[in-house]
Protein backbone atom coordinates (compact mmCIF):
# COMPACT_ATOMS: atom_id res chain seq x y z
CA UNK A 1 0.00 0.00 0.00
CA UNK A 2 2.64 2.43 0.83
CA UNK A 3 4.63 1.53 -2.26
CA UNK A 4 1.40 2.23 -4.53
CA UNK A 5 1.12 5.34 -2.21
CA UNK A 6 4.71 6.20 -3.80
CA UNK A 7 3.51 6.05 -7.32
CA UNK A 8 0.66 8.30 -6.84
CA UNK A 9 3.32 11.02 -5.30
CA UNK A 10 6.03 11.17 -8.10
CA UNK A 11 4.49 13.73 -9.98
CA UNK A 12 4.93 16.34 -7.27
CA UNK A 13 8.36 14.80 -6.24
CA UNK A 14 9.06 14.66 -10.31
CA UNK A 15 12.56 16.22 -9.93
CA UNK A 16 13.37 14.94 -6.67
CA UNK A 17 17.26 14.42 -7.35
CA UNK A 18 18.37 14.31 -10.56
CA UNK A 19 20.81 11.70 -11.19
CA UNK A 20 19.44 8.84 -13.12
CA UNK A 21 21.32 5.60 -13.35
CA UNK A 22 19.21 2.87 -14.81
CA UNK A 23 18.19 -0.11 -12.80
CA UNK A 24 17.57 0.68 -9.30
CA UNK A 25 18.49 -1.54 -6.42
CA UNK A 26 16.94 -4.16 -4.83
CA UNK A 27 15.04 -2.67 -1.27
CA UNK A 28 17.19 -3.70 1.68
CA UNK A 29 16.80 -0.66 2.90
CA UNK A 30 14.87 -0.36 6.29
CA UNK A 31 11.50 1.62 6.13
CA UNK A 32 10.29 3.46 9.58
CA UNK A 33 8.51 0.32 10.38
CA UNK A 34 11.43 -1.69 11.10
CA UNK A 35 13.35 1.32 12.76
CA UNK A 36 15.97 0.12 15.85
CA UNK A 37 15.09 2.26 18.83
CA UNK A 38 18.85 2.22 19.36
CA UNK A 39 19.37 4.77 16.08
CA UNK A 40 17.73 7.44 17.67
CA UNK A 41 20.28 7.00 20.31
CA UNK A 42 22.80 7.73 17.57
CA UNK A 43 24.20 11.49 18.13
CA UNK A 44 24.89 11.70 14.44
CA UNK A 45 21.29 10.86 13.26
CA UNK A 46 20.89 14.83 12.90
CA UNK A 47 20.14 17.31 10.42
CA UNK A 48 23.82 18.49 10.40
CA UNK A 49 25.25 15.55 11.14
CA UNK A 50 23.35 13.15 8.58
CA UNK A 51 19.98 14.46 6.73
CA UNK A 52 21.64 17.83 5.39
CA UNK A 53 24.81 15.75 3.83
CA UNK A 54 22.71 13.57 2.32
CA UNK A 55 19.95 16.12 0.74
CA UNK A 56 23.22 18.16 -0.29
CA UNK A 57 24.81 15.52 -2.31
CA UNK A 58 21.82 13.51 -3.50
CA UNK A 59 18.92 16.12 -3.76
CA UNK A 60 19.81 19.93 -4.23
CA UNK A 61 21.09 20.09 -7.47
CA UNK A 62 17.74 20.46 -8.01
CA UNK A 63 15.77 20.99 -5.15
CA UNK A 64 17.36 24.15 -4.09
CA UNK A 65 15.84 27.11 -2.93
CA UNK A 66 18.11 29.38 -5.30
CA UNK A 67 17.39 27.71 -8.15
CA UNK A 68 14.69 28.52 -10.65
CA UNK A 69 13.35 27.61 -14.19
CA UNK A 70 15.16 25.27 -16.06
CA UNK A 71 18.12 24.46 -13.74
CA UNK A 72 15.77 22.99 -11.23
CA UNK A 73 15.83 19.98 -14.25
CA UNK A 74 11.82 19.27 -13.47
CA UNK A 75 11.49 19.85 -9.39
CA UNK A 76 8.69 21.49 -8.58
CA UNK A 77 8.69 25.40 -7.02
CA UNK A 78 8.64 25.40 -3.45
CA UNK A 79 9.63 21.80 -2.56
CA UNK A 80 13.75 22.21 -1.75
CA UNK A 81 15.99 20.46 0.94
CA UNK A 82 18.22 23.09 1.76
CA UNK A 83 17.15 23.99 5.18
CA UNK A 84 15.78 21.41 8.31
CA UNK A 85 12.95 23.74 8.19
CA UNK A 86 11.80 23.47 4.78
CA UNK A 87 12.52 19.93 4.54
CA UNK A 88 10.42 18.54 7.65
CA UNK A 89 6.98 19.29 5.88
CA UNK A 90 7.83 16.84 3.10
CA UNK A 91 9.76 13.95 5.34
CA UNK A 92 6.84 11.34 4.86
CA UNK A 93 6.52 11.83 1.11
CA UNK A 94 10.27 11.59 0.96
CA UNK A 95 10.39 7.93 3.17
CA UNK A 96 7.97 7.08 0.63
CA UNK A 97 9.55 7.52 -2.36
CA UNK A 98 12.98 7.69 -1.26
CA UNK A 99 12.92 5.08 0.62
CA UNK A 100 9.62 2.59 -0.04
CA UNK A 101 9.57 2.84 -3.52
CA UNK A 102 13.16 3.48 -4.34
CA UNK A 103 12.29 6.00 -7.19
CA UNK A 104 14.13 9.09 -5.58
CA UNK A 105 17.06 10.43 -6.24
CA UNK A 106 16.73 8.35 -9.43
CA UNK A 107 20.02 6.79 -8.66
CA UNK A 108 21.74 3.24 -7.60
CA UNK A 109 24.68 5.25 -6.69
CA UNK A 110 23.13 5.67 -3.24
CA UNK A 111 24.03 2.75 -0.82
CA UNK A 112 21.08 1.16 0.38
CA UNK A 113 22.55 1.50 4.50
CA UNK A 114 22.15 5.37 3.82
CA UNK A 115 18.73 5.14 2.22
CA UNK A 116 17.81 3.31 5.68
CA UNK A 117 19.53 5.84 7.53
CA UNK A 118 17.81 8.25 6.00
CA UNK A 119 14.04 6.29 6.98
CA UNK A 120 15.75 6.34 10.74
CA UNK A 121 15.97 9.86 10.84
CA UNK A 122 12.57 10.81 9.47
CA UNK A 123 11.37 7.75 11.84
CA UNK A 124 12.98 9.56 14.71
CA UNK A 125 11.45 12.99 14.28
CA UNK A 126 13.90 14.64 12.01
CA UNK A 127 16.01 15.66 14.47
CA UNK A 128 18.94 18.30 14.34
CA UNK A 129 18.85 22.30 14.27
CA UNK A 130 19.74 24.37 10.96
CA UNK A 131 23.08 25.23 10.85
CA UNK A 132 23.44 28.44 8.34
CA UNK A 133 25.80 28.54 5.76
CA UNK A 134 29.49 30.78 7.01
CA UNK A 135 28.30 34.31 6.11
CA UNK A 136 30.88 35.98 3.59
CA UNK A 137 32.11 38.73 6.22
CA UNK A 138 34.53 40.49 4.35
CA UNK A 139 33.50 40.47 0.45
CA UNK A 140 30.68 43.35 -0.04
CA UNK A 141 33.34 45.86 -0.15
CA UNK A 142 36.72 44.35 -1.09
CA UNK A 143 39.49 46.40 -0.54
CA UNK A 144 42.78 45.45 -2.60
CA UNK A 145 46.45 45.31 -1.77
CA UNK A 146 48.28 46.99 -5.02
CA UNK A 147 50.49 44.04 -6.13
CA UNK A 148 51.44 40.60 -5.36
CA UNK A 149 51.47 38.58 -1.93
CA UNK A 150 52.79 35.49 -0.39
CA UNK A 151 52.03 34.72 3.16
CA UNK A 152 55.18 33.93 4.94
CA UNK A 153 55.75 37.63 3.97
CA UNK A 154 52.59 39.40 4.91
CA UNK A 155 52.34 42.99 4.01
CA UNK A 156 51.43 44.60 7.13
CA UNK A 157 47.12 45.73 7.33
CA UNK A 158 46.33 42.16 5.77
CA UNK A 159 42.49 41.66 7.25
CA UNK A 160 42.30 44.98 9.21
CA UNK A 161 43.35 47.66 5.94
CA UNK A 162 42.83 44.68 2.83
CA UNK A 163 41.01 41.82 1.86
CA UNK A 164 41.91 41.46 -1.42
CA UNK A 165 44.67 41.68 -3.71
CA UNK A 166 45.16 42.99 -7.41
CA UNK A 167 48.32 40.45 -8.55
CA UNK A 168 49.41 37.18 -7.58
CA UNK A 169 48.82 35.55 -4.45
CA UNK A 170 50.92 32.64 -3.06
CA UNK A 171 49.67 30.77 -0.49
CA UNK A 172 53.31 29.24 1.48
CA UNK A 173 52.24 29.67 4.89
CA UNK A 174 49.80 29.72 7.21
CA UNK A 175 48.51 33.47 7.73
CA UNK A 176 45.56 35.29 9.47
CA UNK A 177 44.68 36.40 5.77
CA UNK A 178 43.30 33.20 5.03
CA UNK A 179 40.29 33.91 6.86
CA UNK A 180 39.49 37.06 5.06
CA UNK A 181 40.91 36.71 1.38
CA UNK A 182 38.36 37.01 -0.95
CA UNK A 183 39.70 38.38 -4.59
CA UNK A 184 42.92 37.69 -6.02
CA UNK A 185 43.23 39.38 -9.37
CA UNK A 186 46.29 37.14 -10.66
CA UNK A 187 46.65 33.39 -10.01
CA UNK A 188 46.37 31.45 -6.60
CA UNK A 189 49.65 29.22 -5.70
CA UNK A 190 49.59 26.91 -3.13
CA UNK A 191 52.91 25.51 -2.01
CA UNK A 192 51.82 25.24 2.00
CA UNK A 193 53.02 22.37 3.98
CA UNK A 194 49.42 22.75 5.57
CA UNK A 195 45.82 22.20 5.03
CA UNK A 196 44.92 24.84 3.04
CA UNK A 197 41.37 27.08 4.03
CA UNK A 198 40.08 30.10 2.30
CA UNK A 199 36.67 30.50 3.28
CA UNK A 200 35.97 34.02 2.17
CA UNK A 201 37.60 33.60 -1.72
CA UNK A 202 35.29 33.79 -4.22
CA UNK A 203 37.17 35.29 -7.37
CA UNK A 204 40.11 34.67 -8.77
CA UNK A 205 41.31 36.55 -11.47
CA UNK A 206 44.28 33.87 -13.06
CA UNK A 207 45.31 30.31 -12.31
CA UNK A 208 44.60 28.19 -9.50
CA UNK A 209 47.37 25.87 -8.82
CA UNK A 210 48.56 23.24 -6.34
CA UNK A 211 51.19 21.59 -7.61
CA UNK A 212 53.66 19.12 -6.21
CA UNK A 213 52.93 19.94 -2.76
CA UNK A 214 54.30 16.96 -0.39
CA UNK A 215 52.06 17.28 2.88
CA UNK A 216 48.89 19.30 1.56
CA UNK A 217 45.84 16.90 2.77
CA UNK A 218 42.89 19.44 1.85
CA UNK A 219 42.04 21.93 -0.33
CA UNK A 220 38.75 24.20 1.08
CA UNK A 221 37.76 26.62 -1.11
CA UNK A 222 33.80 26.22 -0.55
CA UNK A 223 32.58 29.78 -1.72
CA UNK A 224 35.18 30.15 -4.90
CA UNK A 225 32.73 30.66 -7.90
CA UNK A 226 34.45 32.28 -10.37
CA UNK A 227 38.23 31.25 -11.68
CA UNK A 228 39.34 33.29 -14.75
CA UNK A 229 42.37 30.93 -15.66
CA UNK A 230 42.77 27.29 -14.85
CA UNK A 231 42.93 25.31 -12.16
CA UNK A 232 45.93 22.81 -11.62
CA UNK A 233 45.61 20.24 -8.60
CA UNK A 234 48.71 17.86 -9.18
CA UNK A 235 51.37 15.36 -8.02
CA UNK A 236 50.19 15.97 -4.38
CA UNK A 237 50.78 12.26 -2.67
CA UNK A 238 48.83 13.58 0.68
CA UNK A 239 45.96 15.40 -0.99
CA UNK A 240 42.49 13.63 0.32
CA UNK A 241 40.00 16.16 -0.27
CA UNK A 242 39.01 18.68 -2.88
CA UNK A 243 36.09 21.33 -2.06
CA UNK A 244 35.45 23.41 -5.14
CA UNK A 245 31.38 22.99 -4.60
CA UNK A 246 30.12 26.36 -6.16
CA UNK A 247 32.87 27.28 -8.27
CA UNK A 248 30.66 28.24 -11.33
CA UNK A 249 32.67 29.41 -13.83
CA UNK A 250 36.12 28.63 -15.16
CA UNK A 251 37.88 30.94 -17.66
CA UNK A 252 40.63 28.02 -18.35
CA UNK A 253 40.66 24.09 -17.97
CA UNK A 254 40.11 22.15 -14.86
CA UNK A 255 43.20 19.72 -14.77
CA UNK A 256 43.16 16.92 -11.58
CA UNK A 257 46.36 14.63 -12.04
CA UNK A 258 48.12 12.30 -10.15
CA UNK A 259 46.86 12.81 -6.91
CA UNK A 260 47.33 8.78 -5.22
CA UNK A 261 44.81 9.32 -1.87
CA UNK A 262 42.74 12.05 -3.15
CA UNK A 263 38.68 10.28 -2.16
CA UNK A 264 36.72 13.32 -1.65
CA UNK A 265 36.20 15.44 -4.72
CA UNK A 266 33.48 17.53 -3.48
CA UNK A 267 30.57 17.27 -6.02
CA UNK A 268 31.06 20.26 -8.66
CA UNK A 269 27.67 20.56 -9.58
CA UNK A 270 27.83 24.23 -9.69
CA UNK A 271 29.75 24.59 -12.76
CA UNK A 272 28.41 26.06 -15.70
CA UNK A 273 31.01 26.82 -17.98
CA UNK A 274 34.44 25.78 -18.53
CA UNK A 275 36.38 27.51 -21.37
CA UNK A 276 38.90 24.43 -22.12
CA UNK A 277 39.02 21.10 -21.03
CA UNK A 278 38.49 18.92 -18.31
CA UNK A 279 40.99 16.24 -17.24
CA UNK A 280 40.76 13.29 -13.93
CA UNK A 281 44.21 11.12 -14.92
CA UNK A 282 45.74 8.52 -12.37
CA UNK A 283 43.65 9.39 -9.20
CA UNK A 284 43.70 6.28 -7.76
CA UNK A 285 41.71 6.12 -4.35
CA UNK A 286 38.89 8.33 -6.34
CA UNK A 287 35.38 5.78 -6.63
CA UNK A 288 33.04 7.93 -7.66
CA UNK A 289 33.31 11.10 -9.73
CA UNK A 290 30.82 13.91 -10.51
CA UNK A 291 32.50 15.73 -12.93
CA UNK A 292 30.78 19.09 -13.96
CA UNK A 293 27.62 17.55 -14.43
CA UNK A 294 25.81 20.62 -14.75
CA UNK A 295 28.21 22.30 -17.49
CA UNK A 296 26.36 23.72 -20.49
CA UNK A 297 29.89 24.46 -22.35
CA UNK A 298 33.37 22.79 -22.12
CA UNK A 299 35.87 23.70 -24.44
CA UNK A 300 38.32 21.39 -24.64
CA UNK A 301 39.09 17.85 -24.47
CA UNK A 302 37.02 15.62 -21.52
CA UNK A 303 39.23 12.91 -20.02
CA UNK A 304 38.53 10.58 -17.24
CA UNK A 305 41.47 8.03 -17.71
CA UNK A 306 43.88 5.92 -15.58
CA UNK A 307 41.89 5.81 -12.32
CA UNK A 308 42.24 2.62 -10.82
CA UNK A 309 39.53 2.29 -8.32
CA UNK A 310 36.94 4.60 -10.36
CA UNK A 311 33.32 3.03 -10.36
CA UNK A 312 31.21 5.62 -11.34
CA UNK A 313 31.66 8.86 -13.79
CA UNK A 314 28.78 11.37 -14.07
CA UNK A 315 29.86 13.78 -16.90
CA UNK A 316 27.84 17.32 -18.24
CA UNK A 317 23.95 16.23 -18.91
CA UNK A 318 23.41 19.58 -20.65
CA UNK A 319 26.46 19.62 -23.05
CA UNK A 320 25.08 19.58 -26.29
CA UNK A 321 28.61 20.55 -28.39
CA UNK A 322 32.15 19.66 -28.04
CA UNK A 323 34.33 19.65 -30.66
CA UNK A 324 37.84 18.23 -29.23
CA UNK A 325 36.87 15.59 -27.53
CA UNK A 326 35.54 12.47 -25.18
CA UNK A 327 38.44 10.43 -23.80
CA UNK A 328 37.22 7.93 -21.08
CA UNK A 329 40.06 5.34 -20.79
CA UNK A 330 41.86 2.64 -18.90
CA UNK A 331 39.68 3.28 -15.63
CA UNK A 332 39.70 -1.14 -15.15
CA UNK A 333 36.37 -0.55 -12.39
CA UNK A 334 34.59 1.58 -14.32
CA UNK A 335 30.60 0.24 -14.74
CA UNK A 336 28.49 3.96 -15.32
CA UNK A 337 29.39 6.37 -17.47
CA UNK A 338 26.58 9.11 -16.80
CA UNK A 339 25.21 11.91 -18.32
CA UNK A 340 26.17 13.35 -21.82
CA UNK A 341 22.26 12.43 -22.63
CA UNK A 342 22.18 16.35 -24.82
CA UNK A 343 25.04 15.92 -26.77
CA UNK A 344 24.61 16.31 -30.38
CA UNK A 345 28.35 16.77 -31.48
CA UNK A 346 31.46 15.56 -30.92
CA UNK A 347 34.40 15.38 -31.93
CA UNK A 348 36.98 12.54 -31.06
CA UNK A 349 34.99 9.98 -29.28
CA UNK A 350 36.94 7.37 -27.59
CA UNK A 351 36.06 5.03 -25.15
CA UNK A 352 38.43 1.95 -24.30
CA UNK A 353 40.16 0.03 -22.06
CA UNK A 354 37.29 -0.45 -19.88
CA UNK A 355 37.05 -3.90 -18.94
CA UNK A 356 33.95 -3.61 -16.33
CA UNK A 357 31.78 -1.04 -18.57
CA UNK A 358 27.98 -2.24 -18.65
CA UNK A 359 26.53 -0.20 -20.80
CA UNK A 360 27.53 3.33 -23.11
CA UNK A 361 26.15 6.59 -22.03
CA UNK A 362 22.73 7.01 -23.38
CA UNK A 363 24.11 9.51 -26.11
CA UNK A 364 19.81 10.67 -26.09
CA UNK A 365 20.50 13.44 -29.47
CA UNK A 366 24.50 12.75 -30.81
CA UNK A 367 24.23 12.58 -33.82
CA UNK A 368 28.25 13.25 -35.52
CA UNK A 369 31.57 12.99 -34.37
CA UNK A 370 34.72 12.99 -35.51
CA UNK A 371 35.67 9.62 -34.68
CA UNK A 372 34.78 7.32 -32.77
CA UNK A 373 36.13 4.21 -31.16
CA UNK A 374 34.92 1.47 -28.60
CA UNK A 375 37.29 -0.81 -27.79
CA UNK A 376 39.05 -3.78 -25.32
CA UNK A 377 35.82 -3.51 -23.06
CA UNK A 378 35.05 -7.31 -21.63
CA UNK A 379 31.42 -7.17 -20.21
CA UNK A 380 29.72 -4.64 -22.97
CA UNK A 381 27.32 -6.23 -25.02
CA UNK A 382 25.64 -3.78 -27.07
CA UNK A 383 26.50 -0.34 -28.60
CA UNK A 384 23.04 1.25 -27.12
CA UNK A 385 23.06 4.64 -26.77
CA UNK A 386 24.62 5.50 -30.37
CA UNK A 387 21.58 4.51 -31.92
CA UNK A 388 20.86 8.18 -33.61
CA UNK A 389 24.75 8.13 -34.48
CA UNK A 390 24.28 9.47 -38.70
CA UNK A 391 27.80 10.69 -39.49
CA UNK A 392 31.70 10.01 -38.82
CA UNK A 393 33.80 12.09 -40.20
CA UNK A 394 36.76 10.09 -39.64
CA UNK A 395 37.33 6.52 -38.35
CA UNK A 396 34.62 4.30 -36.99
CA UNK A 397 36.07 1.48 -34.98
CA UNK A 398 34.68 -1.11 -32.77
CA UNK A 399 37.66 -3.61 -31.48
CA UNK A 400 38.42 -6.42 -29.21
CA UNK A 401 35.30 -6.20 -26.85
CA UNK A 402 34.74 -9.42 -25.64
CA UNK A 403 31.11 -9.65 -25.21
CA UNK A 404 29.48 -7.77 -28.18
CA UNK A 405 26.91 -9.38 -29.27
CA UNK A 406 25.32 -6.65 -31.73
CA UNK A 407 25.59 -3.61 -33.71
CA UNK A 408 22.52 -2.73 -33.92
CA UNK A 409 22.88 0.35 -32.99
CA UNK A 410 25.17 1.83 -36.04
CA UNK A 411 22.26 1.17 -38.55
CA UNK A 412 21.63 4.94 -38.89
CA UNK A 413 25.10 5.36 -39.64
CA UNK A 414 24.85 7.28 -43.10
CA UNK A 415 28.79 8.05 -44.18
CA UNK A 416 32.01 7.49 -42.49
CA UNK A 417 34.83 9.78 -43.79
CA UNK A 418 37.54 7.48 -42.56
CA UNK A 419 37.88 3.68 -42.83
CA UNK A 420 35.22 1.62 -40.70
CA UNK A 421 37.21 -1.30 -38.47
CA UNK A 422 34.75 -3.95 -36.74
CA UNK A 423 36.93 -6.89 -35.29
CA UNK A 424 38.55 -9.04 -33.04
CA UNK A 425 34.41 -9.27 -31.16
CA UNK A 426 34.60 -12.67 -30.49
CA UNK A 427 30.63 -13.12 -29.48
CA UNK A 428 29.94 -10.73 -32.23
CA UNK A 429 28.61 -12.73 -35.43
CA UNK A 430 30.50 -12.17 -38.83
CA UNK A 431 26.97 -12.07 -40.27
CA UNK A 432 25.42 -8.97 -38.18
CA UNK A 433 29.01 -7.05 -39.33
CA UNK A 434 28.60 -8.32 -42.75
CA UNK A 435 25.13 -6.71 -42.52
CA UNK A 436 25.89 -3.36 -41.21
CA UNK A 437 28.10 -2.83 -43.62
CA UNK A 438 25.94 -3.56 -46.56
CA UNK A 439 23.43 -0.80 -44.21
CA UNK A 440 25.57 1.86 -44.43
CA UNK A 441 26.87 1.03 -48.24
CA UNK A 442 30.77 0.61 -49.23
CA UNK A 443 30.34 3.60 -51.31
CA UNK A 444 29.07 5.95 -47.88
CA UNK A 445 32.44 5.01 -46.69
CA UNK A 446 35.54 6.75 -47.85
CA UNK A 447 38.42 4.69 -45.86
CA UNK A 448 39.51 0.85 -45.92
CA UNK A 449 37.43 -1.68 -44.26
CA UNK A 450 38.40 -3.94 -41.94
CA UNK A 451 35.66 -6.34 -40.09
CA UNK A 452 38.31 -9.50 -39.61
CA UNK A 453 38.04 -11.75 -36.29
CA UNK A 454 34.99 -11.49 -35.48
CA UNK A 455 32.69 -14.27 -33.94
CA UNK A 456 31.53 -17.65 -35.92
CA UNK A 457 27.19 -17.15 -37.47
Amino acid sequence: MRAARALLLLPLLGGMGCKDDGPKPEDTSTTAEATLPSACDDPSLTWEGFAQPFFSSWCTSCHGSALVGLARHGAPEGIDFDTLEATIPFSPLIELVAVDALTMPPTDAIEPAHRARLADWIACGTPGVDVPPPQLLFCDDPQFFEGSVTTSALPAGACSEWNAITGDATIDASSPLSDCLCEVGGSVVVTSPEDVSLPELVTVGGDLRLEGSVATTALELPFLTTVGGSIFVTDDPALTRVDLARLETLGGGLLVARNPVLSDMVSMQSVATVGDGVQFIDLDALVSLDATPRALTIGGRIVVSDNDLLERVWLAEGLTTNTIGIEISLNPMLGRIEGLTRLETVGDLTLTRLPELLALPVFQQLESADSVVISETRVLTSLFGLDHLQSVAGLLEVRANSALTDVDALVRVENIGGGLTVRDNLLLPTSAVDALVETIGLENISGAVDTAGNGPG
